[in-house]
């Protein structure tokens, strides 16, 4: 055989290339598999027809046992099932074996409202929850009971089952002890003063204060239902304990600014620059009467406001000018 022959003979053509590398890749496979495998078990099993009925993985070495069972009457084939298993010695619940994102979970017994941050990580619950978990406490939110830990957005009930039991909510003591013959003047009661009452905490306290504030005082008790949040349940609650004292109208419609008018939680930005536009064209309101020459202000309005400010005519103002320069 001369050497363009033997050049012939050897030369190979792209497609016969490609396929000798397959073959070759499938060889590596081959040889390495095993090595890939040992720590990986998987068991299958096989129904009489052949069928894969169930699939899972186990963490440890491989192990196959086949069982030959002969079914009666001629004809019929015998059945296998293949199970790759695990032995019990070596089982992952060691703590030796375990992973260190394994170790780095684990329960214990806590209080939601004083758990540090560093700490609500080692808790094994979804990271939405551990999320939200701290944004709710940065926001003033506090858990009341073991249940409300369920208002957590990611927080399913499965993980919460798990974490039930170690939950330990400690119930601090009011600073004001709540007694059931506690009487509140609405006006002039402190926000120290209104957390005596039952089902009254800091948050509605501050809320009644920074209300009466606003409005100048309160004129009758059902205007308590008007405070940001108040429920008519916890109001009904407290309503017996509730004594409606008297106040000075505290605005004078006179001096007052527009930014001061608008403030009132009964006047529109609206209503208020009319008041101050007529003001500035007509003068000072000698009486309420000057009040409802405007138009857009009805008898409705002007009886609501009428108890927080006071109208000191022109006249009343030159006597007590007087009265001061002598």
């Amino acid at each position: 055989m001369n050497t363009e022959e033997w050049y012939d003979y050897l030369n190979f053509s792209k497609s016969q290339k490609l396929l000798i590398i397959i073959i070759l890749g499938i060889n590596v496979l081959i040889k390495t598999a095993p090595h890939f495998l040992s720590n990986t078990a998987i068991q299958f099993e096989y129904d009489t027809q052949g069928t894969a009925i169930k699939a899972g993985k186990q963490p440890d070495m491989m192990k196959i046992k086949s069982m030959n069972d002969t079914r009666k009457g001629a004809g019929h084939d015998t059945t296998s099932q293949i199970h790759f298993a695990t032995r019990s010695k070596n089982s992952s619940n060691s703590s030796s074996d375990r992973t260190p994102e394994q170790k780095r979970y684990r329960l214990f017994d806590f209080d939601p409202n004083r758990l540090p941050d560093d700490s609500i990580e080692l808790l094994p619950i979804p990271n939405m929850a551990k999320r939200n978990w701290k944004k709710y406490r940065s926001k003033g939110g506090i858990f009341r009971s073991t249940e409300s830990m369920l208002k957590i957005y990611g927080m399913d009930s499965s993980t919460f089952n798990a974490l039930r039991t170690f939950i330990h909510i400690h119930q601090k003591k009011s600073a004001f002890p709540k007694t059931a013959h506690t009487v509140i003047k609405v006006n002039s009661a402190s926000v120290k003063d209104w957390q005596k009452l039952k089902g009254i905490g800091p948050f509605y306290a501050k809320n009644i204060v920074q209300y009466r504030s606003a409005l100048g005082g309160f004129v009758q008790l059902d205007q308590l239902k008007e405070v940001y949040r108040m429920q008519d349940s916890t109001f009904q609650k407290i309503l017996p304990h509730l004594q409606l004292d008297t106040f000075h109208p505290p605005f004078d419609i006179n001096e007052i600014t527009l930014q001061e008018l608008f403030r009132h939680p009964y006047i529109s930005y609206k209503k208020a620059k009319v008041i101050c536009q007529y003001r500035k064209e007509h003068g000072p309101f000698n009486s309420w009467s000057d009040l409802s020459k405007i138009l857009i202000l009805d008898e409705h309005f002007i009886h609501r406001i009428k108890p927080y400010f006071k109208i000191q005519s022109r006249q009343t103002k030159i006597n007590d000018k007087g009265i001061s320069g002598l």
